[in-house]
């Protein structure tokens, strides 16, 4: 609707978000396996890192130079079973994803913990790709602390059972210094937790238990055999 009175404008606000990219760093790779399987018309590709690792982004160069479009499955071994005809497998699906010729073929994981990959590329009719490496990267990850007072400090892990601390530093990311000390570390030490000990039955073979329950029983049947002569 027209007005004589021009709008007055009260107030304006502008956001800007940014996203700043961790830095990565490679994980060695062990051994890379490459087998066509010509009943799923697939190409399998199993990856045996050197261990386990935290694992984020997973890059793949294709060698071949004409155009290519094809499904892709990214898993992990999860857990393994030993049977009479050899070990067995089960995997974890981390991703689907596309392994094309229009874009560079990095692939941009969930955090996973990992030491055996298995990537599934799915030819459909097509002739299966000539891979030219593979490299798997996680991101660097830091521990950072506050000190106040000077000591001998020690960094435990390893107990599944432990609760998520709750310190004051992690509420303000924004004023930790960028330029931080590194602390030095000593060598790792094994604690050994120590076993309790059994506490040993009173009787610990149990035919001594039942040639005394069998002697409590013949007393008893005594008293009784008397008892009822006397009445």
């Amino acid at each position: 609707m027209k007005q004589k009175d021009q709008p007055e404008l009260q107030s304006a606000q502008l956001f800007k978000y940014e996203i700043t990219e961790g830095s990565f760093e490679n994980h060695a790779i062990k051994t890379m396996a490459i087998t066509d399987d010509k009943k799923q018309k697939a190409t399998v590709i199993n990856l045996d890192l050197e261990q386990s690792v935290s694992i984020s982004q997973l890059h793949i160069d294709v060698d071949n130079t004409f155009d290519y479009y094809r499904p892709l499955k990214i898993e992990y071994k999860s857990d393994s079973v030993k049977t009479e005809k050899g070990w067995k497998y089960s995997y974890r699906t981390i991703k689907n994803e596309t392994l094309n010729s229009l874009e560079a073929n990095r692939f941009k994981i969930s955090n996973t913990i990992a030491k055996d990959l298995k990537i599934t590329i799915y030819n459909g009719d097509n002739q299966p790709l000539t891979i030219k490496d593979i490299s798997v990267k996680g991101y660097e990850h830091q521990l950072v602390g506050r000190f106040t007072e000077p000591a001998n400090y020690m960094l435990v892990y390893g107990n599944p059972a432990a609760r998520t601390p709750n310190y004051d530093i992690a509420k303000f990311e924004t004023k930790i210094p960028k330029a931080l000390k590194a602390l030095k570390i000593g060598a790792e030490q094994v604690i050994i937790k120590q076993k309790q000990e059994k506490v040993k039955p009173l009787f610990e073979n149990s035919y001594w238990l039942w040639a005394i329950i069998l002697v409590v029983i013949l007393i008893l049947g005594g008293f009784t055999l008397k008892m009822l002569k006397k009445s």
